[in-house]
């Protein structure tokens, strides 16, 4: 298709559409697939970081439950649950957060407290009743508000 065009000067000349169109695209073409691309960046992120705490909370979720059948077998030994490093072993007491490697139970255990995930710590065990063989301990986000965590009992562990 050719059109006609005609300039303040009376100056005519032909212009092939076709022709014109092979230049490029114009700046609202550009603006808008860059505005385009932002909001589906910015939907990504925004899943990506939800996913990223729910990782972490299952992780924790993990750890402290390979700590539940030591705990419950230490226990049943009449033994006592161990926060302290294994230098100075002390019995977890309510106000002494356990050791990362320490092992599980006074006087040695093949199983060790495990590492929590990133931006994790455990909180002090509590109501511990040796004769019953009761125990809870748990960990929780430091970070994420509203501080998420998890609570581990002798019948298993659960968030909060």
């Amino acid at each position: 298709m050719v059109r006609l065009t005609v300039t303040f000067l009376m100056k005519v000349s032909f212009t092939n559409i076709s022709e014109r169109r092979k230049r490029g695209f114009t700046l609202i073409e550009l603006l808008l697939v860059i505005a385009i691309i932002s909001v589906l960046a910015s939907i990504i992120t925004a899943s990506l970081s939800n996913t990223r705490a729910k990782a972490r909370r299952a992780a924790a979720l993990s750890s402290l439950r390979s700590v539940v059948p030591a705990a419950i077998l230490c226990l049943a030994d009449g033994a006592t649950l161990n926060c302290g490093p294994e230098a100075s072993q002390s019995a977890c007491d309510g106000l002494q957060i356990p050791d990362v490697g320490a092992s599980v139970c006074m006087g040695g255990s093949p199983a060790k407290w495990p590492a929590l995930p990133t931006t994790w710590v455990y909180y002090e065990p509590w109501n511990i009743n040796i004769n019953a063989g009761r125990f809870e301990l748990g960990g929780y986000n430091t970070v994420t508000p509203p501080s998420y965590g998890v609570d581990c009992n002798q019948r298993g562990c659960t968030f909060y």
